[in-house]
């Protein structure tokens, strides 16, 4: 909120304002029926406090209640006159049109409440209707409506789902303020994300799903849950579990712990059966979800049984090694792409004792998941 004018504001809404201390100005609270300002606004940090009513907030939502709009609206005209980029989001009152022409579809109604997705619900996430799909905007970090996802229930896979044109490219975590969260649920679509976390949040795990799909995934979704607890709670098909299980694989070694939930369905009644099919206690179903252990493949039974050659780092690289275990005492000063051969895996074992351990990029991840693997064409 740094380039917005707090008084350029007032004097734009026609509202008076008085100075009242250093980079602080006072003004009628747009909270309360106020005759005498009581409002004091900090033109520097932005922030809004009133004396009377004890509102506090900041400088935006105090222009939103002043406009009567939603914030998020507020939000977008203020970059948009400032000359902040807003060309890849979308326009709020397109989710507020869509969230008010849900409520007459009863059909659309009855099968968000069949998933655990009830009004509450509804009016949280802002759901709405459009062509015969559910609605589902897509926030940003900063509140911006980046995408909308249009939900048709029960269709095939390939036809489930549709992205705004232009906006589906970048993955996305949704719904993004869940993951506040220090232990979170990791659901194979949005419409089981809000279902699990309309459950699970009141007990502090939350629940939150990637935008593409099951089997999309990448490095910087993995980001997020660093030093996390983490369950993975993917349908109980075969591409759930496959789905699952390359998931963990990814961000096993970034999480505090990590492990892929088996939802006790009857897969008779439920052969897709997911999270949001599962009616019982899931809170004691994540308790008795094991750790994620990566299995071993026959390449790590080999280099159980090959001997370490004890080496100097400069001599670890040389021809005779290939092909060998080697072990090395070496400093990290950075993590980079080099553009020769590099080991197909590598573990690093550090005490991390030293002052200048807390600059090295390694340093939040526990010593036994220190291990990276590099994809077979580098």
């Amino acid at each position: 909120m740094d380039y917005i004018s707090v008084t350029a504001e007032l004097e734009r809404l026609n509202i008076e304002y008085q100075p009242a201390a250093e980079a602080e100005i006072k003004t009628l609270c747009q909270f309360h029926p106020d005759s005498t300002p009581s409002c004091y606004i900090n033109t520097e940090k932005k922030i809004c406090h009133c004396k009377s009513c004890s509102w506090s907030g900041d400088f935006i939502s105090f222009l939103a209640k002043a406009e009567d709009k939603l914030r998020a609206e507020v939000d977008w005209d203020l970059k948009k006159r400032y000359g902040i980029t807003t060309a890849k989001s979308i326009n709020p009152q397109r989710v507020e049109k869509a969230h008010k022409s849900i409520w007459v579809h009863s059909e659309l109604l009855l099968e968000l409440e069949k998933r655990g997705v009830g009004p509450k619900e509804i009016k949280a996430h802002k759901l709405g209707y459009d062509r015969k799909r559910i609605t589902i905007p897509i926030y940003d970090e900063d509140g911006f409506v980046v995408n909308i996802r249009k939900y048709i229930p029960g269709a095939p896979s390939d036809k489930k789902f549709r992205d705004e044109k232009g906006c589906g490219k970048v993955l996305r975590l949704y719904p993004i303020s869940q993951i506040s969260f220090d232990s979170i649920v990791i659901c194979s679509g949005e419409v089981k994300a809000i279902s699990a976390a309309a459950r699970l949040s009141q007990h502090g795990v939350g629940a939150i799903s990637a935008t593409g799909g099951e089997h999309r995934w990448n490095s910087d979704l993995t980001d997020s849950f660093l030093n996390k607890k983490v369950w993975i709670a993917y349908d109980i098909d075969e591409s759930g579990k496959v789905a699952a299980f390359n998931i963990a694989r990814q961000i096993a070694a970034y999480t505090e712990w990590t492990g892929i939930v088996k939802l006790p369905l009857d897969e008779n009644k439920f052969p897709k059966g997911g999270i949001d099919d599962f009616k019982g206690d899931l809170l004691s179903v994540l308790e008795e979800t094991e750790e994620f252990i990566l299995p071993k493949t026959p390449e790590d039974e080999i280099n159980e049984i090959t001997p370490v050659v004890f080496s100097s780092l400069d001599s670890v690289v040389k021809a005779d090694n290939i092909g060998m275990r080697v072990q090395a005492d070496c400093i990290i000063t950075s993590m980079d792409m080099m553009p020769f051969a590099v080991p197909k895996r590598v573990k690093v074992s550090c005490p991390k004792s030293i002052e200048w351990c807390k600059l090295c990029p390694l340093q939040p991840l526990k010593e036994v998941d220190m291990v990276r693997t590099v994809p077979a064409e580098h």
